[in-house]
């Protein structure tokens, strides 16, 4: 049938060509889906079933589109806190322009993964202990990490270069969200992070979750954000929301993290916290990202930046939920983890609340710390 054919986009493969269309046309291909699905449908039968439907066992799951530009974001106040804490100290932990802006640097595209295609091995990295006066080595890192995050996925008409997106237009760029965890090598980070920032220790592999969850069905998943309050300057007009756009800037989105071994009689859930604690709304990200008319084109990627709450066991990574060591975390064989080691397996999961209670499932987002290379090239 060449309506279920069109509905299905059965020859696409991936969603690109879907990305670049809008918010009417996805609303629409969303509702013939679930229509197509619904129980008593034109697919319900077994000709049809056997025609579009594939067993979950025998699914092999694909990267859902195409990566443009990978930008990582710095949303959560309380990761921000802890981390300036940690790299800093806690009296200077935010930086005077956090509470100003969303911030954010540029990603790595081309080392976007999705879950279980490619696992991280244990990245080399030059490492030094700043301001101690020592020289740098090669050496593997030895503060492996994982980063709890969402990735909010670009869709819609491109911008013009020079043309900046304004808030009130912005949540018409975003498709959808995916799980993502943004590896990090702590060590090789904290020496070459000042003064730019991020570069060998975040672009040797970020994953994301196979499943794209629209923004539409998360509608009944919004809430308040919280108060944009606590920085010494009030936010400038362009990036202040609205009370009643405020009211459902964040989603309500139940995040965790687990690691597993073979030989482990049981994953061990390291962190759960929530996506509605972020500071920086998704729209905010948006426009904070076109302010000088920056393009954004369909398929491009923004990063939250790591997900924590304001409890310890809500932390989104390692170097948060160990307090860089000084407090690691027990492991079912009587090991300990301050950090990650070979062979841990990493797993993210999230899930939100339709209209009537049921569970909006975002699938899992994994991979396996594999060792290092040998001997460095």
């Amino acid at each position: 049938d060449a309506k279920l054919d069109e509905a299905l986009r059965l020859g696409a493969p991936n969603l690109d060509g879907h990305l670049g269309l809008g918010p009417p046309q996805w609303a629409a291909a969303r509702s013939d889906i679930t229509a197509l699905l619904t129980a008593g449908s034109a697919i319900d039968n077994d000709a049809c079933k056997q025609r579009y439907l594939l067993p979950m066992a025998e699914a092999h799951m694909q990267m859902p589109f195409t990566v443009g530009d990978y930008t990582d974001f710095y949303l959560s106040i309380e990761h921000a806190r802890n981390v300036g804490s940690l790299f800093r100290s806690r009296d200077k932990a935010l930086m005077d322009n956090w509470t100003c802006m969303p911030i954010g640097y540029h990603g790595r595209a081309s080392s976007v993964v999705v879950s279980t295609s490619a696992n991280p091995r244990r990245p080399y990295g030059q490492i030094a202990i700043p301001d101690a006066g020592d020289p740098p080595e090669i050496m593997p890192t030895r503060r492996l990490d994982f980063e709890l995050e969402l990735g909010y996925v670009v869709g819609n008409s491109a911008n013009d270069i020079g043309e900046p997106v304004s808030l009130a237009n912005a949540a018409d760029r975003l498709f959808g969200v995916v799980l993502l965890n943004d590896w990090s090598a702590r060590d090789v980070q904290a020496w070459e992070y000042r003064p730019l920032g991020p570069f060998n220790g975040k672009n040797f592999l970020t994953t994301i979750s196979p499943w794209v969850v629209t923004l539409s069905a998360l509608e009944p998943a919004r809430c308040a954000a919280p108060p944009q309050d606590q920085g010494a300057f009030p936010v400038l007009p362009y990036l202040a929301q609205t009370d009643d756009v405020h009211a459902k800037a964040a989603y309500d989105i139940d995040l965790q993290v687990s690691l597993r071994r073979p030989s482990w009689p049981s994953e061990v859930v390291v962190t759960r916290t929530n996506a509605k604690t972020l500071y920086w709304s998704p729209s905010q990200m948006v426009t904070q990202h076109t302010l000088t008319g920056c393009n954004l084109r369909p398929g491009d990627l923004l990063g939250t930046g790591t997900v924590s709450g304001s409890e310890a066991g809500s932390y989104g990574s390692m170097l948060e939920l160990s307090w860089s060591g000084a407090q690691p975390l027990q492991m079912p064989d009587g090991t300990q983890r301050s950090f990650l080691e070979d062979g841990d397996t990493v797993v993210l999961r999230g899930s939100a609340r339709g209209a009537h209670g049921e569970r909006i499932g975002f699938g899992e987002c994994s991979g396996t710390v594999l060792p290092p290379l040998a001997h460095f090239p």
